[in-house]
């Protein structure tokens, strides 16, 4: 992949499609077992990039019935989207103010194949499930909204150890819930206990024991995420507030950790966030593309490297973010929502948000606006089309990326509700084998796409 100059004042990526496939390729290795492509055995994809390369081609055209459902199961009401692995789809359910549930089901027919629960007491503001359970060959790994982390053993279907991250590392439940998805590095699993004792910490992956943990940060719904960086494999967490010897509390930042040790390799202070929700996107070897809600814009950042020192530098900066959902990068373009809490409360103050289309220089080259908006609803990519799901009344729409212009090809209404419906429909979906799950606060739905 061409290196981006550090001399220009604005950078142009020469990436290409194919070249993108090569740095996705790389990040596969980061995930122990078989990545292929037929499974989404995390949030946002075993690429982590909302994105399924596959060799399917979604059909531009669906029929007025829309795409084909195969199974339709009952779910408790949340945010927690689902991981697809071996032809299972395992889904983290919640009993409110009692527990937490995790649902393995068959791919193919919705048969609900086994399930573990585990006690999880307490109330959360917006009721319900929050992550994605994080699947390998051997175990799934869980991490609730009231701070309980267990790991499931997918062969006895046994829970092989649990922690209460809160008591152990001293916490408190964020706001709003833990939101994150743990996160897999070699034999290691990643939590984010945000505590004073502990920012991250890691596991061992068999048997829980703790290898080891970062200074304390606070205050994220964020996700720490594994990327491949300037030749280097770095933990990105975004968070609103840190504490800790060196560090003055209400300092806000994204850091990068070395995933091995936990170790800070690098922070970026230009980049203050109120409540960071959505994941970074990386979009070359050495950049990526952070934004989320509450003012806090959108940024692209080189990742510089120098005599094995790594710099974060700031190439863009935008005053419009999405504040749940990262977006997704096609052909040397992001397409992201521009909706946040304070330009969804009203029809009018929606002109100011809707999908919008970036090119790596940072310029917007359109945006819809209120036609359609879309709401804080989730977006991936298959292939050469983009699947979004509204987040007001949960219609898929189908979208040809064209930096052109928004080009709309189909649209279904999932789960019957009227086109002015507001029902905090925000979790991400997930693609596997030709086959769509995605999700209300009632049912858990599997759609055949049509195919060209």
């Amino acid at each position: 992949m061409t290196q981006l100059s550090t001399s220009l004042p604005v950078f142009l990526c020469r990436t290409t499609t194919a070249h993108l496939f090569v740095v996705m390729a790389a990040l596969t290795s980061l995930i122990p077992g078989d990545s292929a492509q037929a499974n989404w055995s995390r949030y946002l994809g075993d690429h982590r990039n909302a994105t399924a390369d596959t060799d399917i081609l979604l059909a531009d055209v669906w029929p007025e019935s829309g795409p084909k459902e195969h199974w339709s199961v009952d779910i408790g009401e949340g945010f927690g989207g689902v991981a697809i692995r071996d032809s299972q789809v395992f889904l983290l359910d919640r009993v409110p103010r009692e527990k937490d549930v995790l649902r393995v089901f068959d791919l193919k027919t919705g048969k609900e194949l086994w399930s573990v629960s585990i006690p999880s007491p307490g109330a959360l503001p917006f009721p319900g499930s929050r992550s994605v359970p994080t699947v390998d060959d051997e175990r799934v790994y869980c991490a609730t909204g009231m701070g309980i982390f267990f790991c499931v053993d997918r062969k006895s279907r046994q829970i092989l150890y649990q922690l209460d991250t809160v008591k152990f590392f001293d916490a408190e439940v964020p706001r709003f819930g833990y939101s994150y998805h743990p996160e897999l590095y070699k034999n290691l699993v990643i939590l984010a206990p945000m505590g004073p004792k502990a920012g991250l910490a890691a596991l061992n992956q068999a048997t829980g024991k703790e290898v080891w943990r970062s200074p304390g940060l606070f205050q994220s719904n964020s996700t720490p995420q594994l990327y491949r960086l300037a030749g280097r494999e770095q933990l990105i967490f975004m968070t609103s507030s840190t504490c800790g010897t060196l560090e003055k509390q209400g300092d806000r930042w994204t850091t990068a950790l070395d995933p091995a040790t936990g170790k800070q390799l690098w922070r970026l202070e230009s980049y203050p966030q109120g409540n960071p929700i959505s994941a970074p996107l990386q979009v070359a070897d050495d950049h990526l593309f952070i934004t989320g809600g509450y003012d806090a814009g959108s940024r692209l950042i080189y990742i510089h490297s120098h005599e094995d020192k790594l710099n974060p530098i700031e190439r863009f900066s935008l005053d419009k973010g999405s504040q749940i959902h990262g977006g997704v990068l096609y052909e040397n373009h992001i397409y992201t929502t521009a909706n946040e809490n304070k330009n969804q409360s009203a029809q009018a103050r929606r002109r100011n948000g809707g999908l919008m289309c970036i090119d790596l220089s940072g310029n917007i080259k359109w945006r819809t606006g209120n036609n359609p908006n879309f709401g804080l609803g989730s977006i991936i990519r298959i292939n050469d089309r983009i699947l979004i799901q509204d987040g007001f009344n949960g219609h898929l729409i189908l979208v040809k990326p064209d930096p052109r212009k928004y080009v709309e090809l189909a649209r279904y209404n999932v789960f019957g509700k009227k086109e002015r419906d507001e029902d905090k429909l925000w979790a991400p979906m997930a693609f596997s084998d030709g086959r769509l799950l995605l999700r209300s606060h009632k049912q858990l739905k599997c759609l055949e796409l049509p195919t060209r």
